[in-house]
């Protein structure tokens, strides 16, 4: 990543400072930021073996999910109804430094988003979600290196860089810690493109290379090196590339060795490679364990739990747990990532809110899922904060892990081994 410092007096700067809002845009993705009258330092990200570092000093991801549909939206159709000011405000009242927010549309990036994160001093996870199954939508499936899913891809990879430089006529790449492509890969799919391009084992890029690979892998590091040269071309600056996974298919079929940043969608309850895997000796914890183990596979890369948490549907109880039990959960989570014994670079607990449109796949789907909070779907109250109520008048509270978390994240971290 490239980054720039300025070391000049502040009656210079003040006297150029229409000149430095021109340039921005050329800029780093780590830029000078100006607030009004107030001229801040510029802010320099990097990489750092197994740490980010801001300013030189490390900086530990506590961030939280944060999934812009209200009661009655569902993607592809775009969400309108969130108020940004005020979700952004309950994440920062978390005390967390950073928000992940997963889209599969990126025009439905919206600018007071990107505003109040920037306000409140949040960086952003910002993911890019294609069909885990090779799904393109029009007819092509099952095959991640089939030409016109790697096109589907790319321009969805082209519309999320141009969105976030220019939205409303503001560059916001300031804000992005990293960008993650791709969210959990199906198992099913990545056997069948290995079996439909058994030769496929090397992919050679600019910014991206891997050998003696599975195809999939190989389809990432292109999908990677298209991104970051997009990127370079089009406006001078490249920012870090994860993946989110997670242990259902990684690392026994995908290892993705080569990307900045090292991300996992990890849970205690589930797979149980995680639920049973042998206790840690730091925390006593089978997730602690799991932890440990996966971040042995990454030596020198910052490893970050992209998602951690649970559900609390009423009337699901093989991989749920009751309120008191989700804060219980959250918090023992994220003791468990930093008290590792092999340094963890933060986690996202999944999520802010109640989703009504999901579907954990059990089960039929009720007709309009999104106008119901359905009971026993699980994937539909993982929220810190319920959403109860109806379509037209929903209604806010929130849930005990809110509290234990801005309890817990009020505090230090403890050193890091």
């Amino acid at each position: 990543m490239k980054s720039i410092s300025l070391q000049v007096s502040w009656r210079w700067i003040l006297s150029f400072v229409p000149l430095l809002l021109w340039l921005n845009p050329l800029m780093s993705g780590r830029a000078v930021e100006f607030d009004e009258d107030v001229i801040q330092q510029p802010t320099v990200l990097r990489i750092a073996g197994t740490h980010f570092l801001i300013n030189d000093q490390e900086f530990r991801v506590r961030s939280v999910g944060l999934e812009p549909f209200m009661p009655g939206e569902m993607p592809p159709k775009p969400p309108t109804k969130l108020d940004y000011t005020n979700a952004v405000a309950q994440i920062k009242a978390l005390h967390a430094n950073t928000v992940y927010m997963l889209t599969g549309d990126p025009s439905n990036l919206q600018p007071a988003f990107f505003q109040r994160a920037r306000a409140e001093g949040l960086y952003i996870i910002l993911g890019l979600w294609f069909s885990g199954d090779a799904d393109d939508f029009k007819g092509h499936t099952g095959d991640f290196q089939a030409p016109e899913f790697k096109e589907h891809v790319k321009s969805l990879i082209r519309n999320l860089v141009d969105r976030y430089h220019h939205m409303e006529d503001v560059d916001y790449s300031s804000q992005i810690l990293y960008v993650s492509l791709g969210n959990e890969f199906q198992e099913n799919a990545i056997r069948k493109t290995s079996t439909l391009h058994p030769n496929t084992h090397i992919y050679s890029g600019k910014y991206a290379t891997i050998s003696s690979a599975d195809p999939t892998e190989c389809f990432l590091a292109e999908m990677t090196d298209y991104y970051k040269s997009y990127e370079a071309e089009h406006y001078k600056e490249i920012h870090y590339v994860s993946h989110h996974t997670w242990p259902v298919v990684s690392p026994k079929l995908v290892k993705n060795k080569f990307l900045d940043v090292i991300s996992y969608n990890l849970y205690s309850y589930w797979p149980e490679s995680v639920s049973g895997h042998k206790i840690s000796r730091a925390s006593g914890t089978a997730y602690q364990g799991a932890l440990e183990e996966l971040a042995s596979q990454y030596p020198g890369k910052p490893f970050v739990v992209s998602e951690f948490g649970i559900s609390v549907a009423p009337k699901n109880v093989t991989s749920g747990t009751t309120e008191p039990g989700q804060a219980t959960e959250i918090v023992a989570r994220w003791k468990d990532i930093v008290s590792s014994s092999r340094y963890i670079a933060g986690g996202s607990v999944h999520e802010l809110y109640d989703q009504w449109w999901k579907d954990d796949n059990v089960g039929p789907v009720p007709p309009q899922d999104e106008n119901e909070h359905d009971p026993t779907d699980r994937e539909e109250w993982f929220g810190l904060i319920e959403i109860g109520g109806t379509v037209d008048q929903p209604v806010f509270r929130l849930r005990p892990a809110f509290e234990a978390l801005k309890n817990l994240w009020s505090l230090p971290d403890p050193v890091a081994p």
